[in-house]
Formats: structure tokens, sequence, C-alpha cells
């Protein structure tokens, strides 16, 4: 199901994660995966003002208790199918007769747009669509006075790609609509927190330490109060309420 080959883009160093969408079942499910993120993310904007109610509550009994100032709230999120696409990239062609009577030319970018509405180019592969829900995500956060930060194990050499991605979709700008500002993404030490390139892990180990170890170091100023990922590597020890968003179809240890 599975196939993985180096990346044929300038900068980047780890390799691009393939689907096998030989399988119609697959294809068959890509319609449905938009609406089922969509739907799980709306469930936890549903379940938030209640999260930061009492999390907001817990952090004031602790400050009162050490004699120190309540920290901020924050959230902590992963990107990649939480946020962004990465499925898009994957595509199926099968000549008359394997799968039917008709050709297949199937490509999982024809299930996504583009920021001006228009289909999704299938031949762009460094840029990556936005997931249904996760903009309203974002904004309930900010609406709520709740800080962002974005823990990724994409490579710092692709800092300047990722933050251009959330510029394209509308999510960064300095506008009155964007989420985060350029000079937030584009930086270390702001809201995009990438894995250096000398901290990856090898191949069969978990990104789970390098994640934990960026949610340690916020959790010293900020108190987490929700934490998601579409891994399992994405959770475990910091945040008060943590969220697995499933993703069907790749696994990271």
């Amino acid at each position: 199901m599975l196939g993985a080959r180096r990346s044929t883009i300038p900068g980047r160093k780890h390799k691009m994660v393939f689907v096998d969408f030989g399988n119609p079942y697959l294809r068959a499910y890509l319609e449905t995966y938009g609406k089922a993120h969509e739907a799980h993310l709306g469930e936890v904007r549903a379940q938030l003002a209640g999260w930061i109610a009492r999390s907001r509550a817990a952090e004031a009994e602790r400050a009162a208790a050490e004699g120190c100032v309540p920290r901020p709230l924050a959230a902590t999120l992963d990107i990649d199918e939480v946020i962004l696409a990465n499925i898009h990239m994957n595509s199926y062609q099968a000549p008359a007769g394997v799968q039917g009577p008709d050709p297949i030319d199937f490509h999982a970018a024809d299930y996504y747009q583009a920021p001006d509405g228009r289909p999704w180019p299938r031949d762009d592969l460094r840029l990556n669509p936005l997931l249904p829900g996760a903009r309203a995500l974002l904004e309930a956060l900010r609406e709520h006075g709740v800080e962002i930060y974005l823990i990724t194990g994409r490579l710092e050499s692709i800092r300047d790609e990722t933050a251009e991605n959330f510029g394209f979709v509308g999510l960064a700008g300095e506008g009155p609509g964007a989420i985060f500002h350029p000079d937030e993404l584009a930086r270390p030490g702001g809201r995009l927190i990438m894995c250096p390139d000398a901290e990856y892990p090898p191949p069969g180990s978990s990104v789970r330490p390098y994640k934990e170890s960026r949610r340690r170091a916020i959790e010293a100023t900020r108190r987490i109060v929700l934490n998601i990922g579409d891994q399992i590597s994405d959770l475990g020890l910091y945040g008060d309420v943590q969220v697995h968003c499933p993703h069907c179809f790749y696994w990271c240890p």
C-alpha cells in the first residue's frame, strides 16, 4: 500500500511517502476523508470552550498555590494531515480492463481546491492543500485567546517552503483574516517549530522524543490546553487534552 522515494524538490532531504491507490476502496474512501476530517475537527471546536475554561481555572489554582502569575494558554498542533494535506500528491493510472471497462486516471489532487476555487494542480508537489475544518479550528483557538504553536517533523531546511504554503492557502499574511503573521513562521523561535536536520531521527526511530522536547519547552512558560495530531507520536506527556485526529493512509512511529 505504501511506497517511498526521495524527494525531487530542491532543499528536501527526506523521503516522501506515496499511497498505492490501485486499491479502488482507497479511492472511494478519499471522497469521505475530507468530510470525516472536518467533522472530527468540528467536534474539537464544540468541546473547546469547556476545555479552555477548565485549563484556565486549573492554572489559576496552581498559580495561587505557588504564588506566581498564571501562564497563558497555548495549543500545539501537528501540520501534516491535521492542517495541510499530503495525500494530494498520490495518483493511479490503469488501462481499460484492469479494474473495469474504462481506463482509470485517478489523482487525489482532484478532491481539493486551490485558494482561487479552481482544481488543485495535479503536478504541484511543493505546496499542500488546506484540509477542511482546519481554518475554523485555528480561528476558534485565536478567538479564545489561545496561543497557537505548530510542532512538525518537517525539516528546518524547508521552512521557507512551509511558510510560503501557509501564505498560499490564506493562513498567514498581514491582513485581518490571517491566523499567523509571516514573521511568526519565517524564523526559528516563532509559532512554527520545525525539526533541525541534525536532530531528525534515523529510519525506524520515533519523532516523539523531538516533539515532546518542544512541548516541554513551551510548557515552561505556557499551559498547553490542547495537543492534536494525526499520529500517536504527536501525543503524550504534555497538554491537558490530547486529541488523536485519525489518519488512515500512513503511520509514523
